[in-house]
């Protein structure tokens, strides 16, 4: 499916390149509007394709919080989920599995299953978060969208008041709004 996606991703650089090389705004237009999808798609494929996965943690992947206090502050089983989870690293971020493993190892510090807990918490928390959606292309495309459209709008406008005021689309006949060039005198 990537490799699909890699190759409507070339062919859409190389459309939009093509257009943009033309001498005509509206052509220059369109390559413009094409190239912002073509990166949008980029990020989208480079972001990753695992099929449908939920943007956050539904019912049955989360896990429960415990609310009592004296359970939360169990002293020494807290810090050691602390450690293990900012040593841990995941993709997601250490503040997320830092607290699926307070939630998880709290209720077990009384019992002395410390390491158990710990070690079986950061799995579920690793678990869980391996079936989410990466939010960070989803946002950085979003961006991108938002971007590229008020990029676009300003470029119709624009092309809009050239044609108007030249009665051309044409870049080449454009060049007479320059008037002629002045030259250097040739002798002293």
């Amino acid at each position: 499916m990537e490799a699909i996606f890699c190759l409507v991703v070339g062919l859409f650089f190389a459309a939009s390149i093509y257009l943009m090389l033309s001498s005509h705004l509206v052509r220059i237009l369109l390559g413009v509007s094409i190239f912002g999808n073509a990166v949008n798609l980029l990020i989208f494929t480079a972001g990753r394709l695992a099929g449908p996965a939920p943007p956050v943690l539904d019912a049955a992947d989360s896990h429960t919080p415990v609310h009592s206090a004296e359970a939360l502050l169990s002293g020494e089983a807290a810090q050691t989920a602390a450690s293990a989870a900012t040593a841990a690293g995941d993709a997601h971020g250490a503040a997320t599995s830092a607290a699926a493993s307070l939630d998880t190892i709290a209720p077990a510090a009384h019992s002395g299953q410390t390491a158990d807990s710990l070690a079986s918490a950061a799995g579920a928390a690793v678990d869980a978060l391996g079936n989410t959606a990466n939010p960070l292309p989803q946002a950085l495309i979003l961006t991108a969208i938002v971007i590229s459209f008020s990029i676009f709008a300003f470029l119709l406008v624009l092309t809009f008041r050239a044609y108007q005021a030249m009665e051309t689309d044409n870049v080449d006949d454009m060049r007479v709004a320059e008037g002629e060039p002045v030259r250097p005198p040739l002798g002293y």
